[in-house]
């Protein structure tokens, strides 16, 4: 299933979503910031600047099952969302 997010800058979509193995969080503009995702209990578990990019693939295989809450700032701007992570 997809996620519409207007919580993230310009119209963002996420596939898959709860997801196995890839998260993908797709702007429907260039965007240039830093990404940053949590886990339930909110430690730090993967920083990642972007630069220039209308996609983004994150391999969550690896991590527990459970919610996963994101952050993006972008020019000044946070923007926050989750995913969950299921089997």
């Amino acid at each position: 299933s997809t996620l519409h997010n207007t919580l993230f800058p310009y119209t963002t979509l996420f596939r898959s979503n709860p997801t196995s193995d890839i998260l993908t969080i797709e702007f429907d503009k260039v965007i240039s910031g830093s990404l940053y995702i949590y886990n339930e209990i909110g430690h730090l578990i993967r920083s990642e600047d972007l630069y220039e990019v209308t996609e983004y693939n994150y391999n969550v295989s690896e991590l527990l099952d459970g919610k996963y809450h994101i952050q993006f700032i972008n020019n000044n701007k946070i923007f926050n969302s989750q995913f969950i992570k299921v089997k």
